[in-house]
């Protein structure tokens, strides 16, 4: 019998080296893999085959997904080298473990092998794996909320990959310090960035990453509101990604199109971008990518108007991410559905759930999520007229957005509590945040966000008397209507007519 099994082991073993790459076979042959492995893993003198298979295998449990089979293969692959004594291969191990760890949530473990892995490459003077491994560690901070760090790291590694002539290195790189920038809502530094690292990529003739790194570029754009120049590079990423036959890529490029005509109000052909994507992650496995256009399509049935829908998108992709053990993308999710339980009138649903979102982004540290729960937590208290408990949310809220370089959140939570003492009558505290949020949403361009703000200064000014200045402020609400096209114009420029119309009865006006 034991025959039978190393015969059957090794012959996986050779199909799957003949078969790299190749992940519809790995799909169809995943259980008989799956069994060979276990079989050289647990049979002594076996080590070396182990391995074999762990190098061969390992890209494809990353590509599907399949974090805690991953992790097995990782931590038996750990044990060998650690007893033949290659540190070098040591190092790698624990890079990838850390990885694995980030990848099911556990952020903690992930920095702490990270770590772990950096000392290792340093002492086996691995440059470009040490290159490689400030970069995982910046990519922690950077999901915990912690872009500073992030740019510190980052730096680090481009340093080293300069050095090394690792151009490939410093393209990737590039593209992450463009993320970095773009959370501190430094757009200019952030596509120069991109820039750089497409024409390295480029000059690699690396497909894939230049597909990776447009789609990056359109999002910035996207956050600078230039929906037409998002939508000219997420079409050149597609073209890429489809060419390198990146299949995920090519769905994360099709679900930011449906983004982008979401946020146009092209909802129907959102909807028909996200079918697309979501198809492509169910033919490829792609679990997580699938729980992401889940969220994404609840998202869009919700502003149709229809919560009651998008809690079923929003149910299917929880659903996933507590299957893979997506602890982080699982809180982003349960936040949209808290969203779709506040509009259908169940606040105190939401509360509850927003709670439990609470506690999953701490236990992740996840600093920029916390405060976007907080934030949503306090306009529920003060839906449930809450006051007290609202400001102290939002209150919670700011310095950690301050902390972390979200300024766009950090406006928007100025907006929220100005909003909470305009209930309370106190216009003048009021209308000091608000211009504070107002300054902030100039610098990072968020016009759509300048619009509103303006628009409650103005309900201000006219609540306290100030009507021409409330007209003011009017006027430049319908200006910044005209020019991004906003649905709203009608209802701002009935606004505006409004309030000229009682300085008309005043005789103010002529």
């Amino acid at each position: 019998m034991s025959h039978a099994r190393e015969r059957h082991a090794r012959h996986y073993l050779a199909w799957a080296e003949t078969h790299s790459g190749d992940w519809t076979w790995f799909d169809a042959e995943w259980p008989q893999i799956r069994q060979a492995w276990e079989w050289m893993g647990s049979t002594q003198g076996q080590d070396h085959q182990a391995l074999r298979f762990l190098w061969t295998v390992h890209l494809f449990l990353s590509a599907r997904g399949l974090w805690r089979d991953y992790l097995s293969w990782l931590e038996r692959g750990l044990s060998i080298v650690r007893t033949s004594g290659d540190r070098q291969a040591e190092g790698t191990l624990l890079h990838n473990l850390a990885w694995c760890h980030l990848s099911l949530g556990a952020t903690r473990n992930a920095l702490d092998l990270y770590h772990q892995a950096l000392a290792v490459r340093r002492e086996t003077m691995d440059r470009r794996g040490e290159a490689l491994t400030l970069t995982g560690i910046g990519q922690v901070h950077y999901g915990l909320g912690e872009p500073r760090q992030a740019l510190d790291y980052y730096l680090k590694a481009l340093s080293i990959q300069s050095e090394e002539g690792d151009r490939f290195g410093q393209a990737t790189t590039l593209n992450d310090l463009g993320l970095v920038h773009d959370r501190l809502g430094d757009r200019s530094p952030a596509l120069a960035n991109y820039q750089q690292a497409l024409a390295l990529f480029r000059d690699l003739a690396h497909v894939k990453g230049q597909g990776a790194v447009l789609v990056n570029i359109g999002l910035a754009y996207a956050n600078l509101g230039d929906w037409g120049h998002a939508l000219e590079h997420y079409h050149q990423a597609l073209t890429a990604l489809q060419q390198s036959g990146d299949r995920a890529g090519e769905a994360a490029a099709l679900r930011a199109v449906g983004t982008v005509h979401y946020t146009l109000g092209r909802r129907r052909e959102a909807l028909d971008r996200y079918e697309e994507a979501l198809s492509i992650q169910r033919e490829i496995g792609d679990l997580p990518g699938q729980a992401t256009t889940l969220n994404n399509m609840g998202a869009v049935h919700h502003y149709l108007g229809d919560p009651r829908q998008a809690l079923e998108y929003y149910e299917s992709a929880v659903a996933i991410q507590r299957e893979v053990g997506e602890r982080a993308e699982k809180a982003t999710t349960l936040n949209n559905a808290a969203g779709a339980h506040y509009a259908l009138g169940e606040p105190e649903r939401a509360r509850q759930i927003y709670e439990e979102v609470l506690h999953l982004r701490r236990g992740v540290q996840d600093r920029s999520g916390e405060a976007i729960t907080l934030s949503n937590l306090g306009e529920v208290h003060r839906v449930l007229g809450n006051t007290h408990a609202a400001l102290s949310h939002f209150q919670q809220a700011l310095p950690i957005q301050e902390e972390v370089g979200d300024r766009s959140g950090a406006a928007t939570t100025l907006n929220n509590i100005a909003s909470v003492l305009c209930q309370s009558g106190d216009w003048s505290r009021a209308l000091e945040l608000f211009e504070r949020a107002l300054a902030i949403f100039r610098e990072v361009g968020d016009r759509e966000s300048e619009r509103v703000t303006m628009f409650n200064m103005a309900k201000v000014q006219e609540a306290g008397g100030d009507l021409g200045q409330a007209v003011d402020s009017l006027e430049q609400v319908v200006a910044i209507d005209e020019s991004i096209q906003s649905t709203d114009l009608a209802l701002d420029r009935a606004a505006l007519e409004a309030v000229r119309r009682r300085l008309l009865r005043l005789g103010v006006l002529d």
